[in-house]
């Protein structure tokens, strides 16, 4: 057998292992050199290899103060967002009490009315713009005003002049009637069996401000006596002489304030809406009445 020249080499053939077929490095998988398989695969895109441990925690770091972030930002908005909102609300809140206060006058005078309700509006008030105001009562005991001296022209003519005597309507007196519509009616508590004026001459009921009906029997009440003037005055110059020769006493004080309602401006109301003279009317202006709804005897 020939020797091998000097420059021959003589190779084994590299037989097949038990793992199978020789694979190309390019089809060989990339993890097949027995190294282990991380939860993070990505390579690095410079040196194509995977992050070491430490990278991994530093990114995991990232990503939590990342976070905390967010969540600082998110407690700032949240709290800007309260801040912004309590102010529109105190703001509205404030809005809404100073409105309350400026209607409180006509919030009263409803609340104190027998139309009040929610929704609707007692007929005085809607069309007289109540308002109340200090007045100084005069209660002096021996210095009488008018309206408190014996009657005369002077006097009737002051009572006159707080419509204690405006027209009456088709009642008998001593009413003091006006009109309103048989729905204002209806929503001020009254019924069908009340006094009606009759659909031919525009319907309603006939009413009257009870203010103004009160002073009227008071002004028949002050009327219905006639005694001697010196009856009562005799009493009060005796009263007087006797106590002005003791020592002082005490002696209450009649001059009070009281929280009023501008009278003036509902009686100019009532005289407006008043019923014409009763012997200008027809003898059909009264609704007739249902046979249900006449009283046996006066109430």
């Amino acid at each position: 057998m020939p020797f091998p020249s000097k420059n021959t080499v003589t190779t084994h053939q590299e037989l097949p292992t038990a793992k199978g077929p020789s694979t190309s490095d390019e089809e060989r998988h990339p993890f097949s050199d027995g190294s282990a398989i991380t939860s993070e695969p990505n390579s690095d895109e410079e040196g194509g290899l995977s992050p070491s441990p430490s990278s991994w925690k530093d990114q995991i770091m990232q990503r939590r103060q990342h976070r905390r972030r967010g969540r600082r930002q998110m407690k700032w908005l949240l709290v800007g967002v309260l801040f912004v909102a309590t102010n529109l609300l105190s703001g509205l809140a404030g809005a809404g009490v100073d409105r309350w206060r400026t209607n409180l006058t006509a919030l009263c005078a409803g609340h104190t009315s027998q139309y009040c309700t929610v929704s609707h509006t007692p007929p005085v008030i809607k069309d007289v713009d109540i308002k109340y105001r200090w007045q100084n009562f005069n209660g002096s005991f021996m210095n009488e005003d008018v309206f408190r001296k014996a009657r005369s022209p002077e006097v009737d003519a002051a009572w006159e002049s707080m419509g204690v005597n405006y027209k009456k309507a088709i009642p008998p007196p001593p009413f003091i009637s006006g009109m309103i519509s048989y729905k204002e009616g209806i929503k001020s508590g009254l019924t069908d069996a009340h006094v009606q004026r009759s659909e031919k001459h525009g319907g309603g009921f006939f009413v009257n401000v009870e203010g103004l009906h009160h002073l009227h029997c008071l002004k028949l009440g002050k009327g219905a006596f006639s005694n001697s003037q010196y009856i009562v005055q005799l009493h009060a110059l005796w009263y007087y002489e006797d106590e002005t020769q003791s020592s002082s006493v005490a002696f209450p004080d009649f001059k009070t304030q009281h929280r009023c309602k501008n009278y003036n401006d509902i009686r100019d109301w009532a005289g407006k809406y008043q019923e014409p003279p009763a012997e200008t009317l027809s003898d059909d202006y009264a609704k007739s009445p249902k046979k249900e709804h006449i009283l046996a005897e006066m109430p």
